[in-house]
This record gives C-alpha cells, sequence and structure tokens, in this order.
C-alpha cells in the first residue's frame, strides 16, 4: 500500500499458546497470562457505522469475559476513511467514537485501556488486541487532557481510552502508552510543522514514561504514523537522532484522528522483573 513494502507483527509466547475462540470476524489466543486476538466489522463510506462498532465491542467484551481475561491493556483500531464525513457530516473517527463509548457504558470493560486510532485501507474495521487475567493500571498524561473529557469541538462523544497502561507479569512488567500526537490540553499545537509535531508527541511520550519511572531510552519498540508520504524522510531523520538507538521502530504512512495532525507515535516498553530464584 502506498508503495511501501508490506509488515507483519509478530507476538511470541514462551509458554504454550491455544486458539480460545475462532469466527470469520474474530479470532483469539492465548497462554496462561495474555489473550491476543483481532476483530473486524464493516465501516463503508458514507455508511453510519456506529452499531457495527458497538457490537464488534460487545463481542470482544463478552470473548474476555467468557474466556477469563477480563482485563483489556491495549487496543488498536484501524479505521477506514478516518477523516471522512458521513451523510450527516459526522467524521468516521467521532462516528467509531460513539459506538465504542456505547459498548464502555453497558459496563462490560473495567476500564479504557491504552490505544491506537488510525486510518486504513478499505471498508472495515479492524481491531487488535492485547487483554490479560492480570489488571492493569491506567495512566495520564500531566499536560494533557484525559481524552475521555475532551470537550464536544472534538465531537458528540469524547474518545474511550487511557494515555497509557502498565501491567506487571510474573516475570516482566510492560508498559503500552497510546498512539500520541501533539496536542497540549485538548488542542493541536504546532499545526502545519511536522518537526514541532514530532517533538511535542516525544516529549508527551517521555512524560508517560515518567511517571512509571521510566526514561525515553527505557522504550524498546516504537511504532510511527506519518499522515504524508513526502514528509516520511524528514520525520525518520528526526525520530532516528531522538529515540534510543537500541529500539525497534516501525514506521506507516496512515491518516491521523484529527485531520490537522501529521504524525503519531506509540511506544511500547518491558522491564524484567528478578524473582530471586
Amino acid at each position: 500500500m502506498n508503495g511501501l513494502p508490506s509488515w507483519m507483527e509478530s507476538w511470541y509466547s514462551a509458554t504454550p499458546v491455544q486458539t480460545v475462540h475462532c469466527s470469520a470476524d474474530l479470532l483469539a489466543r492465548g497462554n496462561q497470562h495474555v489473550l491476543w486476538g483481532c476483530a473486524s466489522a464493516p465501516m463503508a463510506a458514507n455508511d453510519n457505522g456506529q452499531a457495527n462498532v458497538k457490537a464488534l465491542y460487545q463481542a470482544l467484551f463478552g470473548l474476555l469475559q467468557q474466556h477469563g481475561y477480563p482485563h483489556l491493556w491495549r487496543i488498536w483500531n484501524f479505521i477506514p476513511h478516518i477523516n471522512q464525513p458521513d451523510d450527516h457530516g459526522l467524521e468516521t473517527y467521532r462516528v467509531f467514537n460513539l459506538g465504542r463509548a456505547e459498548a464502555l457504558a453497558q459496563g462490560m470493560a473495567r476500564h479504557m485501556p491504552a490505544a491506537t486510532a488510525v486510518g486504513c485501507a478499505g471498508d472495515a474495521l479492524q481491531v487488535y488486541f492485547l487483554a490479560g487475567r492480570a489488571p492493569s493500571q491506567h495512566i495520564e498524561n500531566p499536560r494533557q487532557m484525559p481524552a475521555w473529557r475532551y470537550p464536544p469541538e472534538h465531537g458528540p462523544q469524547p474518545p474511550s481510552f487511557a494515555r497509557a497502561t502498565q501491567v506487571a507479569l510474573p516475570r516482566q512488567n510492560l508498559l503500552f502508552i497510546s498512539g500520541t500526537a501533539s496536542i497540549i490540553g485538548h488542542q493541536t499545537v504546532y499545526v502545519g510543522d511536522w518537526a514541532g509535531q514530532c517533538r511535542t508527541a516525544l516529549e508527551n511520550i517521555r512524560l508517560m514514561a515518567q511517571r512509571t519511572g521510566r526514561s525515553l531510552h527505557a522504550l524498546d519498540h516504537f511504532k510511527v504514523y506519518v499522515r504524508h508520504a513526502h514528509q516520511l524522510g524528514g520525520i525518520q531523520s528526526l525520530l532516528q537522532a531522538a529515540l534510543p538507538p537500541t529500539a525497534k521502530t516501525a514506521y506507516f504512512v496512515a491518516d491521523i484522528c484529527r485531520e490537522e495532525l501529521l504524525v503519531e507515535i506509540e511506544a511500547m516498553g518491558a522491564s524484567s522483573v528478578f524473582t530471586g530464584q
């Protein structure tokens, strides 16, 4: 897509994994601690997909409860024509927020997880998730308004996610930092300036890592979503100088949830836990 090479992400488990659910639109596999999965639902252009989003999230929450992984840690939402208005003038991303919030309001999810929401090709919403048996700690950024408190200028229903999620597993502590952009308070800053937006997003990520006792250089995985392909080279150069040299970083050309946002960055860090054995 967009002339770029294809990319695949793999998660590995040191312990046996089994399929817990498999259907045309929802697949999940897990071990004794973690459930990985993906789901999809139609979201055609100019069609109000609110009900489909709600049904997808309801099915996901029901699956987590049924199989004993009640804590949703991290979720990735790939939303087709994310910035395009529907027949009523409501952007697809805002339609998505309405459907997601309806499912959350029914009490099927205990907390709002760390999340990413970016554009994708096609006419189907694609959702990927990590959940677990252990509870997680959800964390906010002191210089950003919590997303669920955004004012109505950002849509009839604010986004439902945490800025980051931290999970303590038996031998590892995981930190998932949500898709992070050039937002201070609830406003976009450095409109039209991709370098300023990169630096602001990085500072937001640094602050989130700091709240968990980590530095930016303690993070080991980054994904970078770039709106305009012609800006990719400059963004890569800026980030290569700023990110940890040992970090694994993947770049994608994708639309972002606000039309004025040019770049979004997510991060993950894993620290080993010494058990004394």
